[in-house]
């Protein structure tokens, strides 16, 4: 009879060749021998772990820690199965098993990190992330999600800092190279030419699976009567997205077009059904959880789908690496990511001329991108007003504004702390000195805490702004109260260099004028299209003293800004941000315009 020892080495072997299906077989075989052993149930979990399979390696994993109380490695495959289906508590539970039996274990901490920044326990993660940092200073995932939980922290520069420094020592490393080009959104140290870059190192590596594995290779368009529209994206639920993917999905099959959802949650929630049950055939909602990539280009391919249109860029859950496989010959990129991938196979981009202007003498916005891109007619987005905030809002925030007619003026921005570097603060400096007595109002997930606003209290400290000037909130309840919260602010400030988009919209529909900074890029550009959209770029500033000019002068008018505000609501309701019919029209012909172009290309 083999010996535990001999089934284990013989599977790792099995497992170094590539032959996976055989290593599992010996294990499953071992595990028939030996069942109180909990070391076979361990490399079970890890295999079936490490090809994907984390609903059926979750019972091994919780086997092997019941067997092997004392195993700290036991918990720790539990802990990456449970963090992989949304069990943050459990997996949290896990880890300090683990450290119970190995205090100084880094992926323990790191793993209670990557927890706390699922659940957005922002505090908790910057406390276990930089314990695991210290414990493993050149491990290259502590490394990953240190940077993470001070982005989180309102601290991107830094964040930018630590990731591209790992990076750049670490070049092959996939999610390494992933969070460098992330952070270069939201730092104002990173140029252009710098997320270029590392978007390309990134998009090669994202790329490596599909080479090893490509599909048969498709030559010709799908020729459908009606084309069809792939959409790839993590987003159909709950989300940000949501509020701008809605308006596609509703008005779009009325210009001719089939829409072919992919979706790659394993567990949607009520907004997923909405989106499912908007799509009746011939269009269609394909559930494809967290299947292998390759398998659903297959699906994609299957579908014969004209234009795969993905949403989400380097964005944890994407799919973006689907299109790597080509299962489509017309590829594109749109909404949520505000720069290049440079995935190949993502051929387009789809923008406009606020976001990303033409060519104007040496400075051509199409250097700083690998895809190409293809501008729409008006904004490239579209606000679904109806889940937006309703007309008591901004009713109440007018009533609100006029009781406190001789109160400071109040500053305010909702966006993530992510969006809120050394730059973005010295903006807004530049308007709290330049409005004396007034302030300002952030809300955010970390800033609850201490971290944050302790950070951003300082660095405005420095800058001239004392402390008691600066109000720092966490998350809400609840929606309802969070919306209330646009009653206390008179004025909203844009992040730099990565603008708000649903926040910025937010706003402007609850009766906020938002006044915003032009960058020189999509990230820091999309408040001069939302603005100009909606016919206020009176709001727009191109450098800090006018930001400061525009902000400061709606403060200190009080009978314009009241006036402003009145209008507001129905000005952006009327306008093309909010007007689903004439963007799916020029969304079609975009779509359109690119499946001609491909087809001569291709000759199909």
């Amino acid at each position: 009879m083999a010996r535990v020892h001999d089934i284990i080495a013989q599977a790792d072997t099995l497992v170094k060749l590539g032959k996976h299906a055989d290593a599992e077989k010996a294990l499953r075989n071992g595990l028939r021998q030996f069942p109180a052993e909990g070391r076979m149930s361990f490399e079970l979990a890890t295999l079936l772990f490490n090809v994907g399979r984390v609903q059926e390696a979750t019972p091994f994993a919780q086997r092997a820690a019941s067997l092997s109380p004392r195993e700290p490695l036991a918990w720790m495959v539990l802990a990456k199965c449970l963090i992989r289906e949304g069990k943050v508590d459990e997996c949290i539970a896990a880890c300090q098993k683990a450290i119970a039996f190995a205090p100084n274990l880094a992926d323990a901490h790191n793993t209670i990190a990557v927890a706390c920044l699922q659940a957005q326990r922002s505090e908790p993660a910057l406390i276990a992330s930089r314990r695991a940092l210290e414990l493993a200073p050149n491990d290259i995932t502590c490394q990953a999600t240190f940077s993470a939980a001070l982005a989180d922290h309102a601290q991107p520069d830094e964040a930018y800092e630590v990731s591209r420094r790992a990076s750049d020592a670490h070049p092959t490393h996939k999610p390494l190279a992933v969070a460098a080009v992330n952070a270069t959104l939201y730092s104002g140290l990173a140029t252009p030419l710098d997320r270029l870059a590392l978007a390309r190192r990134a998009g090669e590596l994202i790329a490596l699976p599909a080479r090893m594995r490509p599909l048969p290779s498709g030559t010709r368009l799908a020729q459908n009567s009606r084309p069809r529209l792939g959409i790839i994206s993590y987003d159909f639920r709950q989300h940000s997205c949501a509020y701008f993917l809605r308006p596609l999905l509703q008005h779009l099959p009325g210009q001719g077009f089939d829409i072919h959802v992919f979706s790659l949650l394993e567990k949607g929630d009520a907004l997923t059904q909405r989106f499912r049950d908007m799509l009746t055939p011939p269009h269609a909602f394909h559930d494809c959880g967290r299947a292998d990539l390759r398998a659903i280009a297959e699906q994609v391919r299957a579908a014969n789908i004209d234009v795969l249109l993905e949403v989400g860029g380097f964005a944890g859950g994407s799919g973006i690496e689907v299109l790597t496989y080509r299962p489509a010959l017309v590829q594109a990129t749109w909404l949520a990511y505000p720069g290049t991938t440079g995935v190949p196979g993502v051929d387009f981009r789809i923008v406009d001329a606020h976001t990303d202007p033409p060519a104007d003498g040496e400075r051509d916005p199409q250097s700083f991108y690998t895809e190409r891109l293809v501008r729409m007619d008006r904004c490239f987005i579209c606000y679904d007003h109806a889940s937006g905030p309703p007309e008591a809002v901004a009713t109440a925030r007018l009533h609100a504004m006029s009781q406190r007619a001789s109160q400071p003026i109040t500053f305010g921005s909702f966006n993530a702390p992510t969006k809120i570097s050394q730059a973005c603060l010295r903006l807004w400096a530049s308007v709290l000195l330049a409005v004396p007595d007034s302030r300002i109002l952030l809300k955010g997930t970390s800033l609850g805490a201490g971290e944050a606003p302790r950070f951003i209290r300082e660095t405005l400290a420095g800058l001239g702004v004392s402390a008691d000037r600066v109000e720092c909130m966490g998350k809400t309840a609840s929606p309802a109260e969070h919306l209330r919260l646009y009653e206390r602010i008179d004025v909203a400030l844009d992040t730099f260099p990565y603008h708000g988009t649903t926040t910025t919209c937010e706003a402007l529909l609850s009766g906020v004028p938002v006044v915003t900074l032009a960058g020189p890029d999509h990230a820091s550009r999309v408040g001069v299209s939302l603005l100009h959209t909606i016919g206020r770029s009176e709001w727009i500033a191109y450098n800090m003293d006018q930001f400061a000019a525009i902000a400061s002068g709606l403060a200190c008018d009080r009978a314009t800004l009241v006036e402003s505000c009145k209008g507001l609501r129905a000005n952006v309701l009327a306008s093309p941000l909010c007007d689903g019919l004439s963007f799916a029209r020029s969304f079609a012909s975009v779509l359109r315009t690119l499946i001609a172009q491909v087809a001569e290309r291709t000759g199909s």
